[in-house]
């Protein structure tokens, strides 16, 4: 999805970049705030592409199929 929207300081390929992008998205205001604005504008992308949105269904499913081998 990061791909479509074209955002690629976003993409973490380890787990320390996850926390580091994170860190920086809370920390750095300025540059929340471009992400936010890039996002907004480029949102309809997401909608434009069918496997950015199979990449979404497939994420949510996952979070679904999580919570409920949490729930039985």
């Amino acid at each position: 999805m990061l791909d479509v929207l074209e955002l690629p300081e976003l993409i973490a390929s380890l787990r320390a970049d996850h926390v580091e992008k994170s860190v920086r998205l809370f920390a750095d205001e300025d540059f929340d705030n471009q992400m936010r604005s890039l996002i907004n504008e480029r949102s309809q992308r997401l909608f434009a592409d069918q496997e950015a949105r199979d990449c979404c269904v497939e994420f949510l499913a996952s979070l679904r199929d999580e919570q409920l081998k949490a729930h039985t």
